[in-house]
């Protein structure tokens, strides 16, 4: 057998696999996930219901880390990282449950299921930042806004950041260009501290573009 047959064989099992294989277990995970999320609303409180909620947060960190892998985008590196970060929320999960369903005890405060809780954020943070930065390399400071806001949810000052917005970003001043550009109108209502409410109006005819 030549060295070209056999590179065509291999190119044969390897489109075999990517064609057959992979969607295959795409929709066992999809079964699994949908069972685990009825179970979670279906079980009274207890152990088998917890394990249900950590399947669900676990199966969103294969999920990034998997699809990252499989898709290879052009920033993969925030894809990992954001799975890290949903690894670590189930690791906090996983140590509080099991102080309560088998430990049988009240979990202390702090304690380090809180840690994994924090790292969360930076991590979901981090990974965001990596992909408006590959978007827009330099300083795109209205979609680090933006960002930040998914992340913390503790709102802002729409006047200062109004400021930050410069030509050439897309943040929010791009979010409400384009809902205008369809005859909608974009609302944000923000106070620091409370949180952050976007509210789109759209009108019964676009208006032309």
């Amino acid at each position: 057998m030549t060295t070209d047959l056999r590179q065509q064989q291999f190119r044969r099992r390897v489109a075999d696999y990517h064609s057959v294989v992979i969607p295959r277990v795409a929709r066992v995970f999809l079964a699994v996930e949908l069972v685990l999320g009825a179970g979670y609303f279906v079980l009274p409180p207890s152990l088998p219901r917890a394990l249900a909620y950590c399947g669900l947060g676990l199966g969103t960190a294969v999920a990034l880390a998997a699809g990252a892998r499989r898709w290879r985008p052009s920033r993969p590196l925030a894809w990992y990282v954001m799975a890290v970060g949903q690894l670590s929320f189930v690791v906090g999960d996983a140590i509080l449950y099991t102080y309560e369903w088998v430990l049988h005890l009240e979990a202390p405060f702090p304690s380090v299921a809180d840690a994994f809780y924090l790292a969360f954020y930076p991590l979901l943070a981090a990974g965001l930042l990596l992909l408006v930065r590959g978007r827009a390399p330099g300083r795109d400071w209205a979609s680090l806004i933006d960002a930040t806001i998914i992340t913390t949810g503790v709102g802002f000052d729409p006047l200062a950041a109004r400021e930050l917005v410069t030509d050439g970003h897309f943040g929010l001043a791009g979010m409400r260009e384009r809902v205008e550009m369809v005859g909608g109108r974009l609302v944000v209502d923000s106070v620091p501290g409370e949180g952050t409410t976007v509210d789109v109006r759209m009108t019964s005819q676009p208006a032309p573009v």
